[in-house]
């Protein structure tokens, strides 16, 4: 079954320019529910698309959707994917995508994740940052805005829009009970003055004036960085983080996070 709504959606989306609109839409949401500057790493260079026969053209637009069969053929990797940021281009698998997935890859052109130096070092090997909080943000978003995607997206109603890494996005629910959805926000956009480092060490800094002054770095130890996020989390904030997070109804329960 097809959400109607999604499928509206898409057929408003058909052309390159209205899918262009899309994007720029997705930019004003974030702008005025999340981060009022972000700074979107998305490129005009041509990326080599392959087709079929082994033929390889160029494409240069921002925003792309692919053929089902040239999406297997270019991401194998991710054949089951709805939507793929890389090299600056956002590229949306034929048409099984919808407003949660534009979200979700236009949070990733913004976020710190998405430069170089914290993708290599952070984000490739810490899912529940680079993938977990951009998919909270996501849902945030929906929940701010399109309500109905939010409760589709959280039960899981549909496979264009549903919930993608629940547990990563149940530790961030959970977490936003506790500590300002700010400070996240501040962890994860990029705003072109500062580096991870600097980011990461404000993050933790918001934590401590926040009352709990014996979080813990866990990016100390190299290994298990999430288990040690969620017990740090457990240390500090109680069993009612626990309790939260263990909850499926209160860790998405948006409603609960502190703004």
């Amino acid at each position: 079954m097809r959400c109607k709504r999604g499928q509206a959606f898409l057929r408003s989306s058909i052309d390159q320019d209205a899918m262009e609109e899309r994007l720029r839409q997705a930019f004003s949401d974030i702008k005025h529910h999340l981060f009022q500057h972000p700074v979107p790493l998305l490129s005009s260079s041509p990326y080599p698309l392959r087709g079929l026969r082994n033929i390889t053209f160029p494409i240069t637009s921002k925003i792309y959707k692919v053929s089902k069969s040239l999406w297997q053929l270019n991401f194998p990797d991710r054949r089951n994917a709805l939507g793929q940021y890389v090299r600056g281009k956002i590229f949306l698998n034929d048409w099984n995508w919808c407003r949660k997935t534009l979200y979700h890859e236009a949070l990733h052109s913004v976020s710190v994740f998405s430069r170089p130096e914290a993708y290599h070092r952070v984000g490739r090997r810490h899912f529940f940052l680079s993938e977990g909080i951009t998919e909270f943000l996501a849902g945030y978003l929906l929940f701010k805005k399109h309500y109905e995607c939010y409760q589709a997206w959280k039960r899981k109603d549909f496979k264009e829009c549903r919930i993608s890494y629940k547990s990563q996005v149940k530790l961030w629910g959970a977490f936003c009970n506790f500590i300002k959805i700010g400070v996240l926000i501040k962890l994860y956009f990029w705003d072109s003055t500062r580096t991870w480092d600097d980011q990461y060490r404000d993050f933790l800094t918001s934590i401590h004036n926040a009352g709990y002054p014996s979080f813990c770095d866990v990016f100390v130890l190299e290994d298990n960085s999430e288990i040690l996020f969620r017990q740090e989390c457990t240390n500090n904030f109680g069993i009612g983080f626990q309790n939260i997070m263990d909850s499926l109804k209160r860790s998405l329960d948006f409603s609960h996070i502190k703004s």
